[in-house]
């Protein structure tokens, strides 16, 4: 796995906008013991196979679930299996339009390559405002960091949002079918609540139902590093 890190700067400005939204997260409650590290594409499958009709909205997206690489000590090999707590989600978001579907997969037990994954109750909650937000994977193929950064730039421009900082990090490859997707982790900071609702709510590139692009409020920068 390559680590590394550019900056981008930008001056601030100030305005102040509407934050409501029709994007939702879900969280769910699972019962599993393991799964594999790299998971989305499994779970993907499974979810879409039970209802199909999710990739129908744009703003739809599935989260990778995640476990932290550092924590009580000890460091997660990532050719291991995830080792899933109780306190482990579920996390989908998506348009209100598609609310309906979602209790289908409730009571559901899920193959995500062989390993069992039920899927218990589920809780609704609003995007919330925050002035930096972190994705773990963006899809991107550029290999220069500046260049990457210039093209989510870009991307944020076609939302109205000028970025003022970001960083960017961990390069991880996501497997999928027909082919490895080549993903950065990327932190956007200093943003206006407005900006950070839409951010959420659009997400940046492709793949948002590989887990690609989706944005969540954070604290930590060691998740970018």
């Amino acid at each position: 796995m390559q680590r590394s890190q550019y900056m981008f700067w930008s001056e601030e400005q100030k305005t102040n906008h509407n934050t409501s939204s029709d994007v939702i997260d879900v969280i769910f409650k699972i019962k599993a013991t393991n799964i594999p590290c790299d998971h989305i594409f499994y779970l993907q499958q499974e979810i879409l196979r039970i209802i199909p009709e999710y990739k129908k909205q744009s703003q739809n997206s599935i989260q990778n679930i995640h476990i932290s690489e550092q924590a009580c000590g000890w460091v997660r090999d990532d050719n291991k299996p995830l080792q899933i707590s109780k306190r482990t989600h579920l996390n989908l978001r998506l348009h209100k339009k598609s609310i309906d579907l979602i209790d289908n997969l409730t009571q559901k037990t899920l193959n995500i390559n062989s390993y069992p994954l039920q899927i218990l109750s589920y809780k609704t909650r609003p995007l919330k405002p925050a002035k930096t937000l972190l994705s773990r994977f963006v899809y991107s193929e550029i290999e220069n960091e500046e260049n990457f950064l210039i093209s989510v730039a870009q991307e944020l421009k076609k939302l109205n949002i000028d970025v003022k900082k970001m960083l960017c990090g961990k390069t991880r490859f996501i497997k999928t079918s027909p082919k490895i997707l080549k993903t950065r982790s990327l932190l956007i900071a200093d943003l206006k609540a407005v900006d950070s609702i839409k951010i959420q709510q659009e997400g940046i590139g492709d793949y948002k139902l590989a887990g690609c692009g989706i944005f969540i409020p954070y604290k930590n920068l060691d998740a970018v590093r």
